[in-house]
C-alpha cells in the first residue's frame, strides 16, 4: 500500500494498480485532492489482448447479409424496420430518430445492387453449369465454382431448356440439380414481376439475343429428362 500526503498534511492511502477486465483495459488508479475534493485519475494503458483476439473472430454480418440476401428482401427489411423505429420512437428520442433514418438510408442504398444484375451464389450440381454475362458470352463453371460476377441467366444438361436471373435475383443449384432461390423475394420478383425463372424453347426461340439459344443447346439431354422445379 503506498500513501500520499495531503494538502493540509494529512495521510491518505492510493490502492495499487487496478485491471479493469469488463471494459477491455488496464489502468492505474490514482488519487489526489483539489482544494479539498478528492479526485479520481485512470491512465488507460493498454487493451485486453484476449478480448481484442475474440472480436477478429465475430462474423462479418453485413458482408453475409449482401452475399445471401437478395436486395430486395435487404431493402424491404431495412425499410420495415427503419419505419417502425422513426414512427414509434422518433418523437420522443432524438437517437433512435437519426438511428431509424440512417437504417432507412441504408435499405434504399440497397437498391443499388439490384442494377447489378442476377447472381448464382451457390453451386453443388453434379454437372457443368454454363451461365451467360451481363456483358459477356457463354461461360462455364465447373462443380463448386461461381461466377465472379454477375449474370442473366444459366442451364447445365439434363435441364432442357434455360433459367432466366432478372436483376437482383440471386439463386442457388443443389446437388440434386434442383434451382433454389436465396431466402426472401428472389422468387416472387423474378417470376411474378420479372418473367424469369425457368424458360423453354419456346421462349428461346422468340429472343433476339442469340446467346440464348447457345445456352439452350448445352441443357438438352439425351434422355430427355425435365428439369426439377425451382422452391
Amino acid at each position: 500500500m503506498n500513501w500520499i500526503k495531503k494538502l493540509d498534511d494529512s495521510i491518505i492511502a492510493r490502492p495499487h494498480n487496478t485491471g479493469l477486465a469488463k471494459v477491455a483495459v488496464q489502468c492505474s488508479a490514482d488519487t489526489f485532492v483539489v482544494n479539498q475534493s478528492l479526485v479520481l485519475r485512470i491512465n488507460i494503458c493498454g487493451k485486453n489482448r484476449h478480448l481484442r483476439q475474440a472480436r477478429k473472430r465475430m462474423p462479418n454480418i453485413k458482408t453475409n447479409c449482401q452475399k445471401f440476401l437478395d436486395p430486395y428482401t435487404r431493402f424491404t427489411v431495412g425499410l420495415a424496420v427503419g419505419s417502425a423505429i422513426v414512427f414509434k420512437h422518433g418523437d420522443e428520442n432524438p437517437e433512435a430518430l437519426f438511428l431509424g433514418i440512417g437504417i432507412l438510408i441504408g435499405s434504399v442504398l440497397q437498391l443499388i445492387d439490384v442494377a447489378k444484375g442476377g447472381r448464382l451464389i451457390k453451386n453443388q450440381g453434379n454437372s457443368p453449369v454454363y451461365t451467360i454475362g451481363e456483358n459477356g458470352g457463354l461461360s462455364v463453371l465447373e462443380y463448386g465454382q461461381v461466377p465472379s460476377g454477375n449474370i442473366d441467366g444459366f442451364s447445365f444438361k439434363g435441364l432442357n431448356g434455360v433459367f432466366k436471373l432478372s436483376d437482383g435475383v440471386y439463386a442457388n443449384i443443389n446437388s440434386n440439380n434442383s434451382i433454389q432461390y436465396t431466402p426472401g423475394l428472389g422468387r416472387f420478383i423474378n417470376q411474378n414481376l420479372r418473367s424469369g425463372g425457368y424458360k423453354t424453347k419456346q421462349w428461346v426461340d422468340q429472343q433476339a439475343d442469340l446467346r440464348w439459344k447457345e445456352l439452350y443447346d448445352r441443357s438438352l439431354s439425351i434422355l430427355g429428362a425435365g428439369p426439377l422445379p425451382a422452391h
